[in-house]
């Protein structure tokens, strides 16, 4: 267990929330309010070189430990009976929110990618990079059946990046998305609970399409599966360019932040965005679209297209997600 976890300075005079960390190791668990972490910069390392243990069962290097990433880094809850309040909403995705909140490691699939989380995400940063987790999992597609690589897919938000804890029909969203040639697809994607998720329901219902890809399992079996894609923002150098230019936000005007600073795993290699595995028609994937089931319990995205149509433009994540899904629509 670390020491003491680290505390940053809330910075709401000047119209952007920060994330302010007050640890009491005399506390059951530590105290935590929890806002947006939007400044100039948003990886912050810890200082000293020595590495840290999680309960004997995850180690990560300084380097790697940053702001915890918790629900405001994931959306405004506007409308909701705890309004801007996300004291109660804990949404943790690394190892070191785990030991900030004190809690045990979640089972099942968010276990195994909180373990890697600082493998997939070398910044620490996961914001708005949910194609460096899909990667991370279709890689070892050959050495899984198709249940576990389907698992693995329902343990983290294609539009946030953030791990999905608990992994519950509160966190199993059906909705409806089109392909790229305009067909209707209904399936399930997840997305984080103690804010509902439904921000991360509007952006994707605004910004994504349905690809396919083809997936080769254990033993060489093949199986084609539905994708939640977005263009690729490196095709182009005039697309490149977008990455560093300001956020187009009036809250993130003010201290001229950019989306690779708001999201610094978000690079380019080459007119290829870094670490992205690409769909069959060659556009980003960012997480599985689940196929629906009506046995399974679901959030509907009827209920919160009002919410969706009257969310205001500089809700958490949003303008990160829409600025990056924004560069190379489909």
């Amino acid at each position: 267990m670390a020491s003491a976890s680290p505390k940053y300075v809330d910075t709401e005079s000047d119209g952007l929330e920060s994330s302010d960390f007050e640890a009491d190791v005399s506390a059951p668990r530590f105290a935590l309010r929890a806002r947006l972490a939007l400044g100039v910069t948003f990886v912050v390392a810890l200082a000293g070189g020595a590495t840290w243990r999680f309960r004997g069962q995850l180690q990560a290097s300084p380097e790697a430990e940053t702001s915890a990433s918790m629900c405001p880094a994931l959306a405004d809850c506007s409308g909701f009976p705890a309004g801007n309040d996300h004291a109660g909403h804990k949404h943790p995705s690394s190892p070191q929110d785990f030991i900030n909140l004190n809690q045990d490691l979640p089972p099942g699939a968010a276990g195994v990618l909180v373990q890697s989380y600082y493998e997939v995400f070398k910044t620490g940063n996961r914001n708005s990079a949910g194609h460096l987790w899909a990667s991370f999992i279709l890689r070892q597609s050959a050495g899984k059946d198709a249940a576990a690589l389907e698992d693995l897919f329902t343990g983290f938000c294609g539009v946030s990046g953030s791990v999905v804890i608990p992994i519950s029909a509160d966190s199993r969203w059906r909705l409806t998305l089109p392909d790229l040639a305009g067909n209707q697809h209904t399936g399930f994607m997840y997305y984080c609970t103690g804010c509902m998720g439904w921000p991360c329901l509007c952006d994707a219902r605004e910004n994504i399409k349905i690809d396919t890809k083809t997936v080769t399992l254990a033993g060489g079996a093949q199986k084609q599966y539905k994708f939640a894609v977005i263009g690729d923002p490196c095709k182009t150098p005039a697309m490149r360019q977008q990455l560093s230019a300001v956020l187009p936000d009036p809250e993130y005007q003010a201290n001229q932040v950019t989306l690779q600073m708001a999201a610094p795993e978000l690079v380019c290699d080459g007119d290829s965005l870094a670490g992205a595995t690409l769909s069959d028609n060659g556009h980003v994937i960012l997480s599985m679209f689940h196929e629906d089931n009506e046995y399974l319990g679901a959030q509907s995205e009827i209920e919160f297209a009002q919410a969706c149509e009257t969310r205001a433009s500089g809700a958490g994540m949003g303008p990160i997600f829409r600025t990056l899904a924004g560069v190379n629509p489909l």
